[in-house]
């Protein structure tokens, strides 16, 4: 069995505004989601995923950890040169033995 094509599935374009407006129109007439999805040629999960939270549709989700400074933060401080690893290491500093 070939698997090649399952590894590699491209993305589903995102809702348009005129598809929006069929599936809430046709929902608000009492049509099922299965038909709105033969309809429109779209699964049943986008249409359950939009119905559930219109706002939401076509907008990422935050992945990932959120920052711990942020980045006008990290670009207004500067790094303090005294904090140098480097500087604090006894064979960095050389003495003078007369």
């Amino acid at each position: 069995m070939e698997w090649d094509h399952y590894t590699s599935m491209p993305r589903a374009t995102i809702l348009a505004a005129e598809e929006q407006a069929v599936i809430s129109a046709l929902n608000d007439a009492g049509e099922s989601h299965k038909k709105i999805a033969e309809k429109l040629k779209r699964s049943r999960h986008v249409l359950a995923s939009y119905l559930s939270d219109p706002q939401a549709c076509g907008k990422k989700k935050s992945c990932g950890r959120s920052r711990k400074n942020s980045i006008q933060f990290n670009r207004d401080t500067l790094p303090d040169p005294c904090r140098c690893a480097a500087s604090n290491l006894s064979f960095h500093r050389v003495e003078n033995n007369p």
